[in-house]
């Protein structure tokens, strides 16, 4: 993650830290991002992945989302459609112009990270069946992804409160940030071409200033039910488009940098395989996976694998000074989330 890719070779790389005899071995790949989104990319995975019966490894549910997507605004009509891509627009539109976040230990406000700056790494996990205990004892409707991102709200909050950042009291406090969303696949497209980049990143703010739980799982299901009928995305895609067209990239990529220096985080809550895979034509079981992504700014990657669920943080150690505990206050605040909803 802090050493650049030779452009001369092929844009992606594996290598294989073998441990065999003495305890689990790794397989870290890299891949430059132009290849394809992030579900492109586990999909792609398929071609050297398997089930434990020899068929292609692939995430179903990634098809059931796809299709609940492609349903999404049909209920709405032709005058519901308008109103979504005017008020697409007006999102598009706003986003230079939004206040600056607060400051805090997590961000500075208007700054991206310095390039030169290494990139620090950080994990936690928690058994999956508990996010699904604490989706279930919540209001109708509540989501994974719902309970997921309050929990990430909650260990922002519990990390400010660490390091005695007075903005957590602040009852004006604003902190942003990007979800990545992949779009379905609506290209005409050869079977088995599945490498390709077709995500958005809608702006939502991150319940953190609300010091009661069940508020910000209010507040972040809110957002999260936005986002879902929200046209920002693909009128983003359409204005860069036309932009493109008119010579205008350096315009697009000044304001790229000074929207991402205005959010604090890319959150993504990426859906995995639901049962075990193996390495292609072996008995080769893999445990475990984990996506990290260096971005301009910290970056947050959740992905379900079977039974686990992993919480993955990439950020600038000079700004997020410790990020390990922040990936272990994600894990607490789960933990302690599945504990009351149990007692209750």
């Amino acid at each position: 993650a802090n050493s650049a890719p030779d452009m001369t070779l092929p844009m992606w790389k594996f290598d294989l830290i073998s441990n065999v005899g003495v305890g689990d071995s790794v397989v870290m790949i890299r891949a430059n991002h132009c290849l394809a989104d992030g579900l492109r990319m586990l999909k792609a995975t398929g071609t050297w992945l398997q089930f434990e019966d020899g068929s292609p490894a692939d995430v179903g549910l990634l098809a059931r989302m796809s299709e609940r997507k492609r349903k999404v605004g049909n209920e709405f009509g032709f005058l519901g459609q308008v109103g979504r891509i005017l008020s697409g627009i007006q999102a598009v539109a706003r986003l230079p112009g939004l206040p600056a976040e607060t400051r805090t230990c997590l961000h500075e406000p208007k700054r991206i990270f310095a390039g030169e700056n290494r990139r620090s790494l950080a994990r936690s996990a928690v058994p999956f069946a508990v996010i699904k205990q604490i989706k279930d004892a919540c209001p109708k409707g509540t989501t994974v992804n719902d309970v997921v991102l309050t929990a990430l709200c909650g260990a922002l909050r519990r990390y400010m409160q660490s390091a005695k950042d007075p903005a957590v009291d602040d009852p004006g406090l604003l902190l942003r940030a990007f979800c990545a969303v992949a779009l379905p696949d609506m290209r005409r497209r050869e079977a088995g071409d599945e490498l390709h980049n077709s995500f958005v990143m809608p702006s939502f703010s991150l319940a953190v200033a609300q010091s009661d739980r069940m508020e910000r799982l209010a507040a972040s299901s809110a957002s999260m039910r936005a986002m879902k009928s929200s046209m920002e995305g693909p009128v983003t895609m359409a204005v860069n488009s036309i932009l493109v067209r008119l010579g205008a990239e350096g315009f697009i990529g000044k304001t790229m940098l000074d929207t991402f220096g205005n959010h604090s985080f890319v959150y993504s809550n990426v859906p995995g395989f639901e049962a075990p895979v193996f390495v292609f034509g072996t008995n080769i079981k893999v445990k475990g996976i984990n996506v990290y992504y260096p971005n301009l700014i910290s970056q947050v990657i959740c992905l379900s694998y079977v039974d686990t669920f992993s919480f993955s943080l990439i950020t600038d150690s000079t700004i997020c000074k410790d990020p390990a505990m922040l990936a272990q206050l994600f894990e607490e605040e789960v933990t302690d989330w599945a504990d009351e909803t149990a007692s209750s």
